[in-house]
């Protein structure tokens, strides 16, 4: 057998006075709160009276009051059943829970009884309720008086006001209150509201006036729902010419035309995507230099420490030797003094979600007033030891596969093709583009003139180890093959390399004085060294894979002659004079005989390897 279900009150279901309509009913244990997250709290019930088809637990409640499983609007459950009822509203909020619901015949009228109880309780705390929030408005309305333009004698029923008794004035914008004998200021010290004094201060100061430095676009009427138009708030904004702050909207901000900020300086909720707060390019915030420009610029003053990235939440920043941070970029791995002194401080997260670089510039001249440069430094040395640097990179290679450049300058040229030499150098040199221009005495419009030439444009040492390589040239990096170019006219004499023993002192140079045009090329070949004049070979220092044995050229001091000698691995060598073609060999002016004698003979090879004599005369 089974009882059928119809309540707790018969359809359309009624609950706090309400139609259930999309909420749901919860069946369970009698005595016990049913929740469905707790199974063993809920108790069964049914679609058919063979109590076949068990019912969903909890029971949703369909638009027009009644059961969603069922069509009858009727669920069933075991005869003298007792069940523990909540019923849910569509917001899942509860609105009445009954612990026991007999389903028997004999508890059918008590159980009517108690939720006619239940009613009369609920009409009578409605009762309570309605009187109480009267009460409340008569005491309300005795006190308030409402807006009048002047002192009022009495309210609007006639009665006259009790101590503590407000009212607004129209005409001077200031509450009033009854302190028993006259109206006075509500707010005697502050007309305009409540002055309130921030904590760690001493200075009250009108809530107004706080909220009033700093302005949201909002407070201007922005909406920031995609379709209204928000160029008027942000009009209204800039014009103030004070600190705005734009909070991320609700969609997008949108303008009907393009929009400036020229006067406003503006805090970017940084929760906001782009195109939500710029609305794909129409609003621009505009500042320019603060002294050549009427509209001036933002200033951001900042008199500490700047972290960012990793370095925000693990540098402690607390010692200029030792951070004392948790930061992986630390002074014991790593070149983590730079991190230690430095003003602003950047490192990547190690869960690689971190950007790749950590310092970018991006300069347009077309969007400036004329030069622009990309990063700038001025060091000044000027006490005793101390050192300076422009700039300094740390570099660590640590993974073999890797490639670590420590400066890369990618330079591109899209104007015209420009060769420089040093004449043209000296004089500020042409246009161009310049991968590193060292210019020595630095710049004369500030600081005064150096007082001596700069010691070197580039060193090359070592720390611990030593370069593999001084300056390595790719065989397609240069167009015309010039590597270095000096000048036989420099300042001082012409430009040299030159090279140093150990103790200092100059033992090799190679240098030219040289004014005309191609006088001398020196090249080297396959074949050996050859001296070129304009484009004619003049000399030539030539061997082979197979060469062994060669000549020596040794000059003289006064009074001796310089020799040409052979020297070589073989024990004895020939020197050799070979003319080219039908050319011959040349030794000096020839003299014929007057009573001279041949006194003996000089053994010589002529071309073939024949050995011939040539004879000495006395």
């Amino acid at each position: 057998m089974a009882n059928q279900i119809k309540a707790p009150i018969n359809y359309p279901i009624i609950a706090g006075g309400k139609i259930v309509s999309g909420g749901s009913v919860i069946f369970g244990q009698p005595n016990v709160k049913p929740d469905p997250d707790n199974p063993s709290t809920l108790k069964a019930v049914y679609l058919d009276a063979a109590l076949t088809q068990q019912a969903e637990n909890p029971q949703g409640v369909s638009s027009d009051g009644v059961f969603d499983q069922s069509d009858t609007g009727i669920l069933y459950g075991p005869e003298n059943t007792v069940y523990s009822i909540v019923i849910l509203g569509a917001n899942k909020k509860q609105l009445s829970y009954i612990p026991e619901y007999d389903l028997s015949d004999a508890n059918a009228a008590a159980t009517a009884q108690a939720a006619a109880a239940q009613a009369e309780s609920a009409a009578s705390n409605a009762i309570a309720a309605k009187d109480l929030t009267e009460a409340l408005y008569t005491d309300f309305t005795n006190r308030y008086f409402g807006s009048y333009s002047s002192d009022p004698s009495v309210d609007d029923l006639g009665n006259p006001p009790n101590e503590g008794s407000i009212y607004f004035n129209t005409v001077s914008d200031v509450f009033f209150t009854w302190n028993g004998s006259a109206w006075v200021n509500y707010f005697p010290s502050n007309p305009n509201g409540l002055l309130v004094t921030a904590t760690g201060t001493t200075t009250p100061r009108s809530l107004a006036d706080r909220f009033g430095e700093i302005i949201s676009v909002n407070d201007e009427g922005a909406i920031g729902d995609g379709v209204s138009d928000d160029k008027s708030a942000f009009d209204l904004l800039d014009s103030k010419g004070r600190l705005g702050y734009i909070p991320k909207p609700e969609v997008s901000y949108s303008f009907s035309a393009t929009t400036q900020l020229n006067n406003s300086a503006v805090l970017v909720d940084p929760s906001s995507p782009w195109a939500g707060i710029f609305d794909s390019g129409n609003l621009e915030l505009i500042r320019n230099r603060a002294t050549e420009e009427p509209d001036g610029c933002n200033i951001w003053r900042l008199s500490d420490r700047v972290f960012i990235g990793e370095a925000a939440e693990a540098f402690a920043g607390d010692s200029l030797s030792n951070d004392g941070g948790s930061s992986w970029f630390n002074n014991t791995d790593y070149a983590g003094y730079l991190a230690i002194n430095s003003h602003v401080v950047i490192t990547n997260s190690p869960n690689k979600k971190s950007p790749n670089y950590g310092y970018s510039v991006g300069l347009r001249s077309s969007n400036a007033n004329g030069s622009i440069i990309g990063l700038g430094a001025s060091i000044v040395v000027d006490s005793t030891n101390a050192r300076g640097w422009g700039a300094i990179f740390e570099m660590q290679r640590e993974e073999p596969s890797s490639k670590c450049n420590a400066i890369e300058i990618a330079s591109k040229n899209k104007g015209q093709n420009t060769v420089c030499t040093p004449n043209t150098l000296a004089t500020g040199g042409p246009v161009g583009d310049y991968g590193i221009w060292a210019a020595g005495g630095g710049d004369s419009p500030f600081g005064g003139s150096s007082a001596n030439p700069s010691t070197a444009v580039m060193a090359i040492l070592s720390n611990d180890n030593t370069w593999n390589s001084g300056i390595v040239v790719a065989k397609d990096g240069l167009t015309n093959g010039e590597v270095i170019s000096m000048s036989s006219e420099g300042i001082g004499g012409s430009h040299a390399l030159n090279w140093y023993n150990g103790a200092g002192n100059k033992v090799f140079s190679i240098f030219s004085n040289a004014t005309d045009p191609d006088s001398v090329q020196m090249r080297h070949t396959n074949n050996g060294v050859s001296f070129y004049n304009g484009s004619s070979e003049t000399h030539r220092l030539g061997s082979d894979s197979n060469s062994v044995n060669g000549f020596n050229l040794f000059s003289s001091a006064t009074g001796a002659a310089p020799s040409i000698s052979t020297i070589g691995l073989d024990a004895d060598i020939d020197l050799r004079l070979v003319p080219k073609g039908t050319g011959n060999v040349r030794f000096g002016a020839h003299s014929d005989l007057v009573a001279e004698t041949v006194t003996g003979y000089i053994t010589i090879k002529d071309e073939t390897g024949a050995i011939r004599k040539l004879a000495v005369v006395s």
